[in-house]
């Protein structure tokens, strides 16, 4: 696990340096850091600590007021869209078994905590939760297609 006086010296770090964003990865530790320059909106450093379970499911960060987001294809996101990206590298698989229905699909509801995808990964199968709820508006990746690691795979529209 990263300490408070590590994360303090690792924004001294972007602070004082050309990086815009540092990334400290923990797999034992299931902890992810990301401290990053937001730019637009300050010139100072964001330590945003992130939990990932076992499993990889995500954590997804809520946008920040001020940031322009800008989905995969170049679409700008409205203010109620938010991004569900993959936590981990692998295959996505959008229901549980072949032959059985979708875990979701465009126009469904879905909440906090239900299954949404599995992305295998390494042979081991992580079923993948929504952190938001909310209506699929948007579903950008195919069945069994490769994904990388926080790549967009659908977006969901929050009340």
């Amino acid at each position: 696990m990263v300490g408070k006086n590590k994360i303090k010296e690792l924004i001294e770090l972007v602070e004082e340096s050309n990086i815009n964003e540092i990334v400290v990865s923990s797999f034992w530790g299931l902890k992810r850091i990301r401290i990053s320059k937001t730019g637009s909106i300050s010139n100072t450093s964001v330590a945003q600590p992130i939990q990932v379970n076992p499993v990889g499911k995500p954590q997804a960060a809520a946008p920040i007021a001020g940031q322009d987001i800008v989905n995969e294809e170049g679409a700008e996101l409205q203010a109620n869209q938010i991004e569900v990206k993959a936590p981990l590298v692998g295959t996505f698989y959008a229901a549980g078994k072949p032959g059985e229905p979708a875990f979701v699909k465009l126009g469904d509801m879905v909440n906090v905590g239900q299954t949404i995808c599995i992305i295998e990964a390494m042979k081991i199968f992580n079923e993948i939760d929504s952190d938001f709820s909310g209506k699929v508006v948007k579903i950008l990746v195919q069945n069994e297609e490769p994904v990388e690691f926080d790549q967009t795979l659908m977006i969901l529209e929050t009340a």
